[in-house]
Parts: C-alpha cells; sequence; structure tokens
C-alpha cells in the first residue's frame, strides 16, 4: 500500500551553532549517523500516550515474537496503521522516506526564482510530459510521421531491459520509429555530439529563443550522470546532454528560474513539433 503523510511528522534537528567548538563551525561536517537522526516526540508524550505506553500501544501479544516488530518505534507503527486504516499488527514492513513539507514558493525581488524540493528532475518531467500534451492537443500527433513518447523512471538503472524493447523497431498500423531517425533529449553527461547540439539550437531557433546556453565541465571535475548514457549505448539513440539550471541541486531546498521552465518548456513543444523537419534537413 502506498502512504503519504502530508504534515510534518519529523524532524532533524541541530546543535546550535553558539554552543559548537571554533573548529566544529569551521568543519561544517555532518556525520550521517550522529547528525541526522528525526525525532518524531518527546519522552514524556510518548510515555504518557504517544507510544510505548497505554491501551493503545501494540501490546506483548500483538508484538508476540517477532523480532522485526519488536524493533520498531510504536509511534511510527501506529501512525502508519491509522494513515492505511488497518490495525498494527497488520503492518509487516515498509519502506520509508523523509521529504519537504514544504511549499513550491516564487522568491526574489520580482519573484524571478522558484524555490521547491526535488526540482531535479521533476522539473524536466514535468516539461516533457507538458510539451508532449500540448503536443497532442494541438493536434500535432495526427501529422506526425514518427511515434513521439517520454520515458520517466523511478529506479533508473533498473529500467535498461524496458526500454531497450520499447525503443526498438516498432510498427504500429503504417506508423514506425526506428531507433536510427531517433532523438534522446536527457539530463546526463558525455553524450553531445556535433550533430545533437546543432539540431538542439535549430529547435531553439525555431522556437525563437535566445541562444541556448552551453556548459563544459571542467576536465579537474567530475560531474554527474544518469541512465541517458547506458540508453545511449544500448539503443544506438542520438543523445544529447540537457537540462534547465538549478542552484542548490541535491538540497532539500532547490532553486530554479521561472524564464528557465518557460524557456524550457517552448524548447519541448519545438522538439515534438520540428524534430522530424529539422533532422531531414541535416545532411547525413
Amino acid at each position: 500500500e502506498l502512504v503519504k503523510i502530508d504534515r510534518a511528522v519529523l524532524r532533524i534537528p541541530n546543535l546550535a551553532i553558539h554552543l559548537q567548538t571554533a573548529k566544529e563551525r569551521e568543519a561544517f561536517e555532518i556525520n550521517k549517523e550522529d547528525h541526522l537522526v528525526p525525532i518524531i516526540a518527546t519522552a514524556i508524550t510518548r510515555s504518557l500516550g504517544g507510544g510505548g505506553g497505554g491501551e493503545d500501544a501494540p501490546t506483548d501479544d500483538e508484538n508476540g515474537d517477532d523480532e522485526w516488530r519488536k524493533r520498531q518505534e510504536p509511534l511510527l507503527m501506529r501512525l502508519l496503521a491509522s494513515e492505511l486504516n488497518v490495525h498494527t499488527d497488520e503492518v509487516i514492513d515498509f519502506e520509508l522516506n523523509l521529504y519537504d513539507v514544504q511549499r513550491a514558493s516564487l522568491g526574489g525581488a520580482h519573484s524571478e526564482f522558484v524555490h521547491s524540493s526535488r526540482l531535479d528532475n521533476l522539473a524536466s518531467c514535468y516539461l516533457s510530459l507538458r510539451g508532449l500534451l500540448d503536443h497532442v492537443r494541438c493536434g500535432g500527433v495526427e501529422d506526425d510521421a514518427d511515434i513521439s513518447m517520454i520515458a520517466m523512471f523511478d529506479h533508473e538503472e533498473g529500467e535498461i531491459v524496458i526500454m531497450r524493447e520499447t525503443t526498438n523497431p516498432v510498427v504500429l498500423g503504417s506508423v514506425r520509429s526506428d531507433c536510427k531517425v531517433s532523438f534522446l533529449p536527457s539530463n546526463q553527461r558525455y553524450a553531445t555530439n556535433a550533430v545533437t547540439g546543432l539540431i538542439v539550437r535549430e529547435l531553439a531557433r525555431r522556437a525563437k529563443l535566445k541562444a541556448v546556453q552551453e556548459f563544459v565541465v571542467r576536465n579537474d571535475c567530475g560531474c554527474g550522470s544518469t541512465i541517458g548514457p547506458i540508453l545511449s549505448a544500448n539503443t544506438g539513440i542520438r543523445t544529447i546532454d540537457l537540462g534547465c539550471p538549478q542552484l542548490s541541486m541535491h538540497s532539500i531546498r532547490e532553486t530554479m528560474g521561472v524564464k528557465d521552465l518557460t524557456h524550457g518548456l517552448a524548447l519541448f513543444r519545438a522538439f515534438f513539433r520540428d524534430f522530424a523537419t529539422v533532422d531531414r534537413s541535416i545532411e547525413s
């Protein structure tokens, strides 16, 4: 069962900065075991009625000899059971993640920034999906000679087989998709070449966007990666590194420019609308 508790249940605290030594402040180090333990309740509240006591807490009979259940926090077990409308002894295991419950907001003197969690890479997921839906709504699919599709992965590295089978030559009526004429915009690395870069710049020009911002990773600096390079190698699809710029990526609160989202959507719309035309204009 899926469960989402959309309120602030847990909090990861930290020691007041003035109680740290100068050396600790200078190091600014986080020990994942010692410093990232969340708080669910005070000991008094927990003992009076929040868990670990009281008639609603799991009893020894409920726990039985289940060693796994004995190691779980009774408060958390009851909270999950309540959200799922089941009894605590029906919860036999779980996989949970903490997330920021603060809503996204605009920031900056002119509200030119978007502050939110999980912008990477939900922003790209939204832009590609919105671009495809707009392409369908404007009737573009009816005139397409190719198959337009997007792929969004939860656990990227485990989806290569599915993606390879999906992107193999497919026949749907008279419409055929072939990897040789396919194109993959991906948030990845080390895949852009002269041809794929040219295609995206031309798509941006047709979308009446300003010059595409090109970025090269320093030779002495690493770069993030996704499933993109693996897909390119296994399917033969031409690929380009593509994405919207962000600040504080992978932090609990990421930042993007409002205009970057607007430009990203315009580029995806142009991709679904004009890619085939641009691709055919390039001499092989």
